[in-house]
């Protein structure tokens, strides 16, 4: 797991940031502001209006999860398969 790019789904739009660079994000859901960290190569959601704050308290990880806010964040490296043929 991990990688070195975050790719960020969030209420229908797709983004990709490098996880060298340190910085903030934010990506706007239906109920507010999703606010994700990238520092030395991991990523956390440090702000967010769902209810339950399940995503804030996840802390640092590869997968990262607000279902209430439509926002969902997973590292991958770069040319990485979305799926496998056989």
């Amino acid at each position: 797991s991990g990688g070195d790019i975050l790719e960020v789904s969030a209420d229908g739009h797709e983004y990709a940031f490098s996880l060298s660079e340190n910085g903030f994000h934010s990506f706007d859901g239906p109920l507010g502001e999703t606010v994700i960290e990238i520092r030395d190569g991991k990523a956390r959601v440090v702000s967010s209006p769902c209810p339950s704050g399940l995503c804030m308290k996840a802390g640092w990880s590869d997968t990262l999860c607000c279902l209430p806010n439509r926002v969902i964040a997973i590292s991958s490296s770069e040319g990485e398969a979305d799926a496998i043929s056989g």
